[in-house]
C-alpha cells in the first residue's frame, strides 16, 4: 500500500458513532497508539520478545476496528520477525513505526476535524 492511502476509515467510522463518540474513540486510540508502541520499541530493544509480541498482538487487535485490513501486513511482519530471531526485528519495527506515524497524524487530523 503506498504511503498516501489513509488508513483510518473515517468516513466508515462516522456511520457509526456519533461526533462525541467518535472523538473518544480516536482519542483512546491514540493513547494506547502511544503506550503500547513505547512497550513494543522497548521490549524489542532488549529482546523481551514475547512481551513485544503480545503488546504487537494486543495493539494490532485494537487497530484492525479502526483500521480494517490496512495495517494487518505491517504488524504481520513484525510479528514474524519476533518469531524467527532478533535480526530481523529492528527493520520490521521501523516499518512499522513510520506507518503507525502516518496513522497517528491521520488521527491527529481526525481529532482536530471533530473538534
Amino acid at each position: 500500500m503506498s504511503d498516501d492511502t489513509p488508513l483510518l476509515d473515517l468516513d466508515e467510522l462516522q456511520e457509526l458513532y456519533d461526533a462525541d463518540a467518535l472523538r473518544n474513540l480516536l482519542t483512546q486510540v491514540r493513547q494506547h497508539l502511544s503506550a503500547d508502541l513505547a512497550i513494543i520499541r522497548s521490549e524489542a530493544e532488549t529482546g523481551r520478545h514475547e512481551v513485544c509480541r503480545s503488546a504487537t498482538h494486543r495493539l494490532k487487535s485494537m487497530l484492525m476496528f479502526v483500521t480494517g485490513e490496512r495495517l494487518r501486513a505491517d504488524f504481520e511482519h513484525l510479528e514474524e520477525a519476533l518469531r524467527q530471531n532478533a535480526i530481523n526485528v529492528a527493520p520490521a519495527l521501523e516499518q512499522l513505526q513510520q506507518r503507525l506515524g502516518q496513522f497517528d497524524a491521520e488521527l491527529a487530523t481526525a481529532l482536530d476535524h471533530l473538534a
